[in-house]
């Protein structure tokens, strides 16, 4: 319980880091393979409130995916008996200025 409560801490100064190294234009996608909304939309959600370069992009790749539409736009969740994957979590991140 203790790991699961941090990990959304990580994730998100993972985020951070990788979203320094992109040059304008740059995108950068945030995957997951889990359910919770507390390492999935909650971590963007607030990398997006601090991050005034970064907005949210469709993910071209996966238009025609088994996903469903996350609860941040452009965001996807796919569930394992729909898409028969793992549990997935994917947002796509550009650097606007």
């Amino acid at each position: 319980p203790e790991r699961l409560a941090s990990l959304p801490l990580l994730q998100g100064r993972l985020l951070r880091a990788g979203f320094r190294l992109l040059r304008r234009g740059g995108a950068l996608v945030y995957c997951t393979c889990s359910f919770a909304r507390a390492q999935n939309e909650d971590v963007v959600s607030a990398f997006l409130g601090d991050e005034p370069a970064a907005r949210l992009v469709e993910v071209e790749c996966l238009a025609d995916a088994p996903a469903t539409p996350g609860s941040l736009p452009l965001t996807l969740r796919f569930d394992p008996r729909r898409s028969r994957t793992s549990a997935l979590f994917v947002a796509k991140l550009e650097r606007v200025s």
